[in-house]
């Protein structure tokens, strides 16, 4: 779907690595973006980090301090409203 067909409908753009960055984004008229790409291969380097004094030490003890807790993680994949809804439709 253009832009040109629909020009006062809000646009959304995907940013994929190295394609668009900063500034570029604001130029286009979008109303949002994500990287998706960008994600992913944060948490593949943290998944190899982990998985590297895994190795190494036999224990990712290590790695740890850099991980989020397991209170932050299940609040930042929205757990809380999962439970919320689960007590809501009972």
């Amino acid at each position: 779907m253009s832009s040109t067909a629909f020009p006062s409908r809000p646009q959304r753009r995907t940013v994929l690595r190295g394609l668009l960055a900063g500034a570029a984004v604001e130029t286009t008229s979008a109303c949002s973006s994500s990287n998706p790409t960008g994600t992913l291969l944060a948490a593949t380097t943290g998944m190899r980090t982990l998985l590297k004094t895994l190795r190494k030490d036999g224990t990712p003890q290590a790695a740890l301090p850099g991980l989020p807790g397991f209170d932050e993680f299940t609040e930042l994949v929205g757990l809380p409203e999962v439970r919320e809804m689960e007590h809501r439709y009972r």
